[in-house]
C-alpha cells in the first residue's frame, strides 16, 4: 500500500511538471504572437498614412511646395504623424517630361523604416 501511494504522488507531480511546462510554452507564444500583431497593426497604420499622403500629393497637381530647397537639395515635406511616427516626402527626378516623382517614407520614433511608398503624378508640359 505504501509504495503505491507514492508511486501515485510521482506520477502526479510529473503531470504537474509537465503541464507547467506546457502552460510556460503557451505563454510564451501568445506573447509573441502578441508582438507580431502589435507590429502588423502598426505597418498597416504607416501604409494607410502614406497612401492618403500619396493622395494628397496627386492632388497637388504638380504645384510640389519650394520651400525647402538649401543648397539645391531635393524639396522635402516633413511631418510627424499622431502615433510618434515620421512621415516625409522627397521629390525626385522623373527623367520624363511631365511625370512628377516622390517617394514617401514613414519612420518610427527611432528612426527605422516602417514604409517606403513610391508616387508618380502626370504634371503638365512646359
Amino acid at each position: 500500500m505504501k509504495n503505491g501511494t507514492s508511486l501515485i504522488l510521482t506520477e502526479l507531480l510529473v503531470m504537474l511538471l509537465v503541464f507547467s511546462a506546457a502552460s510556460a510554452c503557451c505563454l510564451q507564444i501568445f506573447s509573441w504572437a502578441g508582438r507580431q500583431m502589435n507590429a502588423v497593426e502598426r505597418k498597416d497604420e504607416a501604409m494607410q498614412q502614406a497612401q492618403n499622403f500619396a493622395e494628397k500629393i496627386r492632388n497637388m497637381e504638380g504645384n510640389w511646395p519650394e520651400a525647402g530647397l538649401p543648397n539645391g537639395t531635393q524639396p522635402e515635406i516633413r511631418m510627424e504623424l499622431e502615433n510618434g511616427m515620421t512621415l516625409a516626402a522627397v521629390r525626385m527626378d522623373s527623367g520624363i517630361p511631365g511625370l512628377g516623382k516622390a517617394e514617401i517614407q514613414v519612420r518610427e520614433t527611432d528612426g527605422s523604416l516602417q514604409i517606403s511608398l513610391p508616387v508618380c503624378w502626370q504634371e503638365e508640359l512646359p
